[in-house]
């Protein structure tokens, strides 16, 4: 068992309990077969104190000893903490989903993966093939934030209302001869598309009079 003392070294800790502050010398003679080491080692341990009058039992040793006596009312060993439970891929993606679904926002990995309550290692290569399948957004921030492609979509600004293009009008104060450029054809192989949605051939237009 873990922590287990031999039995010469539990003596000299009764010994100790026993007797209060007493010389190496004296414990020694009280115990056949002790060895320093063994006294260095309860010191060590904490179990045993050094003192100017002798080797002494501390409070640790004390409760050392009422735990050999009492093995049954010994403190239980602390319960490790429960595991994280295990969800399948499609149960792992579908938690991730709705996290962020209910987050609204775009979230990073550490933060997303207590969230879901699984492991940053667990959660990683599922966010992973989530942005690939286009199924989550990255952003190019670092550390990156993930979201739903809808909330990206969502804060982006968005013209309301009917568009007039008013910027895109002619501006009253530059001449029209800036503009007659525009009204020319564009070429596309033999043919001449005009602004106005008319189409010529190349033969067509050369062969019209000067």
């Amino acid at each position: 068992m873990r922590g287990a003392l031999a039995p010469i070294t539990i003596a000299a800790l009764r010994h100790l309990s026993a007797n209060g502050a007493t010389p190496l010398s004296t414990i020694k003679a009280a115990i056949a077969g002790l060895e320093t080491n063994t006294m260095n080692n309860l010191v060590q341990l904490g179990h045993a104190l050094r003192t100017e009058t002798g080797l002494c039992i501390t409070p640790r040793g004390r409760a050392k000893l009422r735990g050999i006596d009492n093995p049954d009312q010994a403190a239980p060993a602390a319960k490790p903490a429960p595991a994280a439970p295990q969800l399948s891929n499609n149960e792992l993606d579908a938690a991730i989903l709705a996290t962020l679904g209910a987050a609204g926002r775009g979230l990073p990995l550490a933060t997303l993966a207590h969230r879901v309550g699984q492991p940053i290692n667990v959660v990683r290569p599922a966010v992973t093939m989530l942005s690939q399948r286009g199924r989550l957004h990255s952003s190019a921030s670092k550390p990156p934030r993930y979201s739903l492609p809808e909330a990206v979509g969502r804060t982006a600004t968005r013209p309301t209302g009917t568009y007039a293009g008013t910027e895109l009008q002619r501006n009253p104060g530059i001449g029209p001869e800036r503009y007659a450029a525009f009204d020319l054809p564009s070429r596309m192989g033999n043919r001449l598309h005009y602004p106005d949605g008319r189409v010529t051939s190349l033969e067509h237009h050369l062969g019209q009079p000067a």
